[in-house]
């Protein structure tokens, strides 16, 4: 049975949050000033062209208005993100070095970065986006359905590859993890730095199907280079209107399972930048620029500032850590 049940995670919850929240939330204060008076570096800590990225660009555009200076994407890649962290807590706690961050800098803290950094490290700034994940092939696969994918994985004689962001833990690895649980059947996972590469290799042919995001593929999608079997959400996009759930395949996958992306900063930024950051956030995200690209790449707008986002990052943990228990990532 998935962990998924509402009675078992709402413990969870509950214990983490009771341990976790006031810590978050107690970080030394410094002025804020009239920041910000030079350029900011928003560091990335996937690929170019990868979702991730796209997301920190075009929160760059869209916040450099509202900010009055320009702001810089740098790709920080490797370690499953912990090189992009080490770099962040390298800088300064001034505002003017950030990270962007997704689900799976939770899995990170949990699995390769536990005995390095903990939520604590961080300053949850603010959550600017929700994503569902989808199930892909290639657009000549022979599988025109989840349930002609899933009959194949059954059966097949080896064990179908998969690919996808980051490595075992990732949100990309635990969304394939909870259809494969709910379908029963098992597969083998590539992980890769980006949902470009995945893609590239899915067309390639070294893979049978990816665990992709929306904005990645819909271009693929329209060009028929590649067919979306199934999303994980509770309705069916507004892009992808042909494109079924997993509840309507007839499988049980909890889709509050979305992948996330927020804006970060180092511990011991003060609470006033946090602020004046978020509120550029909660602004320009309001800008036509930002709108389009939401609307283009079938994205759920999910504002939170620092308060409400730290709250939520720690129950979100939760989740993460009870998924990467169960599939013996986690102690």
């Amino acid at each position: 049975m998935l962990l998924t049940r509402r009675g078992v995670l709402k413990g969870a919850f509950a214990a983490t949050s009771a341990l976790a929240l006031p810590a978050l939330l107690s970080r030394p204060a410094g002025a804020a000033g009239d920041y910000p008076t030079k350029p900011i570096t928003l560091l990335c800590h996937t690929a170019p062209g990868s979702a991730a990225d796209v997301y920190a660009r075009e929160l760059a555009h869209a916040i450099e208005p509202v900010l009055g200076q320009p702001v810089v994407v740098v790709n920080r890649v490797g370690g499953n993100g912990m090189v992009q962290m080490a770099a962040l807590q390298a800088a300064p706690a001034d505002g003017y070095t950030l990270g962007i961050n997704t689900l799976s800098h939770l899995s990170i803290l949990r699995t390769g970065g536990k005995d390095v950094y903990t939520l604590d490290s961080f300053s949850w700034i603010a959550r600017a986006q929700l994503e569902g994940f989808f199930t892909v092939v290639r657009a000549d696969s022979p599988w025109k359905t989840l349930p002609e994918f899933v009959d194949h994985a059954k059966n097949a004689k080896t064990l179908v590859n998969i690919g996808g962001q980051g490595a075992p833990g990732s949100a990309h690895n635990i969304h394939f993890h909870l259809l494969a649980d709910a379908a029963g059947f098992k597969f083998n996972w590539i992980p890769f730095p980006g949902g470009i590469e995945h893609l590239t290799a899915l067309l390639g042919g070294t893979l049978d199907a990816t665990s992709n995001n929306p904005q990645t593929i819909v271009q693929f999608a329209e060009a028929n280079r590649v067919r979306p079997l199934g999303v994980a959400s509770e309705t069916r996009l507004e892009a992808f209107p042909k494109v079924p759930t997993y509840i309507e395949s007839g499988y049980a996958v909890d889709p509050a399972w979305n992948q996330i992306r927020g804006i970060i900063g180092r511990k011991g930024l003060s609470p006033e930048i946090q602020q004046k950051l978020a509120d550029a956030v909660a602004k320009g995200t309001q800008s036509d620029g930002w709108k389009s690209y939401m609307k283009n790449a079938s994205l759920t707008e999910g504002f939170l500032g620092p308060e409400d986002y730290t709250a939520f990052i720690v129950k979100q943990d939760a989740l993460t850590y009870a998924w990467l228990k169960k599939l013996g990532l986690a102690a």
